[in-house]
């Protein structure tokens, strides 16, 4: 669904039950988009007593109880802010759907190298328990992480890799 529809959907959101499919669909991939699930209410509404339409699953998604009951009494009108709002709402999801897309494929990419969590608690704790190779490991990538403390890393590896020998 483009949002060209989506914002002709909201300006006249009678128009709803044609796109029934397609609400569902945006309501699937975004569940916490409250003009979405209100669009859903619509679809639903020439099925639904309103008694009905208020027990559905979708009013819980809406915390504006007062829009929520604007629109089951059909006493909605769309300002022009109100509409701006939607677009660019519209258009900062649409920016992060594609920035989380491009991050997967990247990630996709990269898939031989580990994500591990690198802490110099960590490096301690592997420390006390006798890992020295797994605690200089973490000082190295720590010291690349925080090159204004690789004096300190530095030392810290020297101390472990003499007690690795001994």
């Amino acid at each position: 669904m483009k949002i060209e529809e989506i914002n002709t959907l909201i300006q006249k959101p009678e128009k709803a039950p044609k796109y029934k499919t397609e609400i569902k669909a945006l309501s699937k991939k975004y569940p916490f988009f409250q003009t979405i699930k209100i669009l859903q209410l619509y679809a639903k509404k020439e099925n639904l007593t309103k008694e009905q339409l208020i027990k559905t699953k979708e009013t819980t998604y809406i915390s504006d109880r007062k829009k929520l009951y604007t629109h089951l009494n059909n006493e909605y009108k769309v300002s022009e802010e109100q509409l701006d709002y939607s677009k660019n709402k519209i258009g900062e999801l649409a920016k992060f759907a594609k920035k989380i897309s491009q991050d997967k494929k990247n990630k996709s990419r990269h898939k031989g190298i580990k994500e591990t969590i690198v802490t110099e608690e960590l490096a301690k704790i592997y420390r006390k328990q006798g890992f020295y190779t797994k605690a200089i490991d973490i000082y190295k990538q720590l010291s690349l992480k925080y090159p204004e403390k690789n004096s300190y890393f530095a030392r810290q590896i020297s101390v472990l890799e003499k007690k690795k020998q001994s």
